[in-house]
C-alpha cells in the first residue's frame, strides 16, 4: 500500500495555489497596531487645529493683559492729574494745611481705587471666559482623538477579521483539494 502524499508535497503540486495566502498574511500584520501607534494617528489629525486654537487663545490672553495694564496705567495717570488739579486749587486759596486737602485727596483715591477694581474686574471676566474656551478645546481635542482613536480600532478589527476570513477560506479550498486529491490518487 502506498503511503498518503504530505501536505507539503501535495503544496507543491499545481492542485493547489496557495498564493494569496503569504499576501493575505502580511496585509493582516498592518491591521494589528499597537494602541499608542493608533492614538499617535489619532493625534495627528486633529493636533494642527487643536494648537492653533490654543495659539489663538494663548495670544488673546496676552493681548488682554496688555490692554489691561494700559487701561490701568490710563486710570491712575488721569487720577495722578485730577489729584495734582485739586491740591493745586487748594493751595490757590491758601488751603493747602487743611483738613479738606486730607479729605479731597481719600476721595479721589477712593475713586482711583473704585475704577481699577471695575476695570481689573471687567478684564478678569473676559480672561475667565478665554480659559472656558481653552477648557472646552481641550475636552474637545480629547475627545475627538478618543472618538477617533476607538473608529481607527473598529476599522481595523474588521478589516483584521475580513482578512482572517479570506486566509480561513483559502487553507478550507487547499484543504478540499487536497482531499480530492487524495481521493483521485
Amino acid at each position: 500500500m502506498a503511503s498518503t502524499p504530505k501536505v507539503s508535497k501535495f503544496q507543491k503540486t499545481g492542485f493547489y495555489s496557495s498564493a494569496d495566502i503569504p499576501a493575505l498574511q502580511e496585509q493582516l500584520a498592518k491591521y494589528n497596531v499597537p494602541e499608542a501607534d493608533v492614538r499617535q494617528q489619532a493625534e495627528a489629525q486633529y493636533a494642527p487645529t487643536y494648537n492653533m486654537q490654543k495659539t489663538t487663545f494663548q495670544n488673546q490672553l496676552s493681548e488682554l493683559a496688555a490692554t489691561r495694564d494700559r487701561d490701568i496705567q490710563k486710570l491712575n495717570t488721569q487720577y495722578d492729574r485730577n489729584l495734582n488739579s485739586v491740591m493745586a486749587q487748594l493751595n490757590a486759596r491758601n488751603m493747602g494745611r487743611s483738613s479738606l486737602v486730607s479729605t479731597r485727596g481719600v476721595e479721589v483715591e477712593n475713586a482711583r481705587n473704585g475704577a481699577v477694581s471695575d476695570t481689573s474686574f471687567s478684564y478678569l471676566q473676559k480672561e475667565n471666559d478665554i480659559n472656558a474656551q481653552i477648557q472646552q478645546a481641550d475636552a474637545t481635542y480629547a475627545q475627538n482623538v478618543e472618538n477617533k482613536v476607538a473608529e481607527i480600532n473598529k476599522q481595523n478589527q474588521a478589516q483584521y477579521i475580513e482578512l482572517l476570513t479570506q486566509i480561513a477560506q483559502l487553507q478550507q479550498s487547499g484543504y478540499s483539494a487536497y482531499a480530492n486529491y487524495l481521493l483521485n490518487k
